[in-house]
């Protein structure tokens, strides 16, 4: 014993400060009678991890100087002296594939003659998920570090799986994390927009979808997913995926890293989309530059736009719980980093959660192995020391318990933060512990406009065209009514005033109804049949009953060069069809509709709306019927007397 704490005194000021202080609760058998050496014992654990690729959130290079502090405390503090972990390393490659490095390396170990106990790592999941048949076949445990979507990539149960353990984050627990949100405030329809370019966001995306369909058909049937390129999205991409998304819900999930939602919400903004109407939830698991800082200050022209967007953003991420020694284990990490694996990490980079989740991965298997072998259990049996994992709760160093579930999966705290406008940072609302079940409220979600988050369906309906809308005019219903009962005048007056408020909310409604604009096809009532014109651009006019010629002089509906009649809530229009898959609805085309249909003149054509095809492109245009037809119409017919100024401007 005094030989073991001789080496603890002798080692960094870190290592000494920080495991003191944890011996008696780590492992108070080190304060117990020491048992003899008979026969030492050596485990060997094989590691085979991703390195080298920045697009990767895990890499050894980053992780290697934590591995090296865990194991320094498994092998002097915690493990009895005939007790010993030796470290084997192989490296995993730089890519995240299936058979990328994973079987290869663990065919060597056995050629070289290393049997191996446990197998930490790879980070991929499809690596891991290949790894996996090998080691099943020697009963040998795997933690994965992340792998985090190993089910979603091999579509089997995660029972199927009771070898693997995995002690960082699962797309399982975060899915659920998200679902759980939903239904504290009864949301059921969703949008997804996820990017193809990033593996994590759109395998996650991937790995929601299946949960919902899986577990949820409630709101797999009314989900949408929509999937972008950024390498390749333009402005009217992110626009066209707003729209899109706003046609059947308000929450709109949006799985991307920091830049790209910050450019997406700055497109929500122009097209009126952030005040209050809707949620915007991402996932920030941890602070990394894998998936930048979700911030609204870029310190660009946009900034100011980009706090007011962002105010209508939700961000998840897991719940920091550092203890005050955990400055200077990163110090520590940072220092070995450079000196021993020629990493350096950057100024304003963390020694984040995945590098922890390595270390706590040693310490796990450590204190299973201490806890087995008290028990007089075999500690090379796998499958014992798996099952050992599972449903166990072990205390970090870092100041943290290590929960693991029953199937061998973190179970972790989360944390569900909004903008405040007091900091300009994004801050907790809602902590939500899995562990123990527990909700921690920090305060309520302040949106636009609102105290609390809007409704799944706004009152008008996606479309604008909900009963909902429509003021409730009935008799019992008017808080006046009652006291018209006993006072008539006061009830004619009251009446009154609610049928003169009901109608100014009703015209408030459609006024601040963004999508005014959008006529779908099946609210037009053709007159006429629809023929395409010569050049194929515009719609020229069909037969016409004679009672609808009376509208329109000419066989045209005249409000364009051509075009037909329809009828749109019961009034004549005349559409015309526009160039084919031209123009789409972006930002700067509804604020030109929005200052056009302000403009009432009996001498200027009013438009109603456009029509959209299923691409969202603009395919009809909606308008007044002209009465006395086109300019040429006008000029040709007789019976309208011009005076001869007129004539004269016109000839010159």
């Amino acid at each position: 014993m005094l030989q073991r704490v001789a080496r603890l005194s002798a080692g960094p000021a870190w290592f000494a400060r920080l495991q003191i202080l944890t011996i008696a609760t780590l492992c108070p058998q080190v304060f117990g009678k020491e048992t003899k050496v008979n026969n030492n014992t050596t485990l060997n654990m094989c590691s085979v991890i991703e390195r080298g690729n920045i697009n990767l959130v895990y890499n050894y290079r980053r992780a290697a100087a934590a591995i090296d502090m865990a194991l320094e405390f498994a092998n002097e503090i915690l493990l009895p002296p005939e007790i010993q972990i030796a470290f084997h390393y192989k490296d995993g490659g730089d890519i995240c594939a299936a058979d990328n490095k994973a079987i290869g390396s663990a065919i060597e170990w056995v050629k070289e003659g290393v049997n191996c106990n446990i197998y930490l790592g790879p980070g991929c999941d499809r690596s891991v998920a290949d790894l996996y048949r090998f080691a099943a076949h020697q009963e040998v445990p795997i933690i994965g570090c992340p792998a985090a979507n190993v089910v979603g990539n091999t579509q089997l149960l995660r029972k199927n799986l009771p070898l693997l353990i995995r002690p960082a984050y699962t797309f399982t627990d975060v899915s659920r994390l998200i679902i759980r949100f939903l239904d504290m405030f009864n949301y059921t329809h969703t949008t997804v927009i996820a990017d193809e370019d990033n593996k994590f966001y759109y395998e996650f995306g991937d790995s929601l979808a299946q949960r919902y369909r899986r577990d949820r058909r409630d709101l797999y049937k009314t989900a949408k997913i929509l999937l972008f390129r950024s390498n390749e999205a333009t402005e009217t991409t992110f626009e066209m995926l707003l729209f899109d998304a706003s046609r059947q819900s308000r929450v709109i999930l949006l799985f991307a890293n920091a830049t790209i939602v910050r450019n997406i919400m700055l497109h929500a903004y122009g097209l009126g989309m952030t005040e209050g109407e809707y949620v915007y939830v991402a996932v920030e698991l941890f602070r990394s530059n894998y998936w930048g800082e979700f911030t609204w200050k870029y310190d660009d022209t946009s900034d100011r736009d980009a706090q007011l967007a962002l105010r209508s953003l939700a961000v998840i991420a897991l719940y920091e719980n550092h203890n005050q020694f955990f400055a200077e284990f990163a110090k520590e990490v940072r220092k070995r980093s450079r000196q021993k694996y020629d990493y350096l990490y950057g100024q304003f980079e963390e020694v984040d959660f995945i590098v922890t989740s390595f270390y706590d991965a040693v310490v796990l298997y450590a204190q299973t192995l201490v806890q087995i072998h008290r028990l007089g259990g075999n500690i090379k049996n796998g499958s014992v020391m798996a099952d050992s994992m599972r449903n166990a709760s072990v205390p970090s160093p870092l100041g943290y318990a290590i929960n693991m579930d029953v199937d061998g999966d973190r179970s972790h705290a989360y944390s569900v933060k909004q903008l405040s406008l007091v900091t300009g940072k994004f801050e907790d609302i809602l902590r939500i512990n899995y562990h123990n079940n527990e909700e921690i409220w920090y305060g309520q979600f302040k949106w636009p406009g609102r105290v609390g988050l809007p409704p799944d369906v706004p009152p008008c309906g996606f479309d604008g065209t909900a009963v909902s809308c429509i003021a409730d005019m009935r008799f019992g219903s008017e808080p006046g009514a009652i006291a018209g009962l006993t006072v008539g005048v006061l009830f004619a007056a009251l009446s009154i005033a609610a049928v003169f408020a009901g109608w100014i909310m009703r015209k408030k409604k459609k006024e601040m109804d963004p999508y005014w604009w959008r006529i779908r096809q099946e609210e037009l009532q053709y007159l006429g049949e629809r023929n395409k014109s010569k050049n194929n651009k515009v719609l020229q006019s069909g037969s016409i009953t004679r009672s609808e010629t009376q509208v329109s002089k000419s066989r045209n509906c005249s409000s364009y060069a051509s075009g037909v009649i329809a009828k749109y809530n019961g009034l004549p229009v005349c559409v015309v069809e526009l160039p084919n898959k031209t123009y789409k609805p972006t930002a700067s085309l509804i604020r030109e509709l929005n200052q056009v249909r302000t403009i009432n003149h009996p001498n200027l054509h009013r438009i109603i709306g456009v029509g959209l095809d299923n691409e969202n492109y603009c395919e009809l245009m909606v308008g007044d019927v002209c009465t006395k037809g086109t300019l040429d119409n006008v000029m040709e017919n007789e019976m309208i007397k011009l005076d001869w100024a007129w004539h004269i401007y016109t000839n010159r």
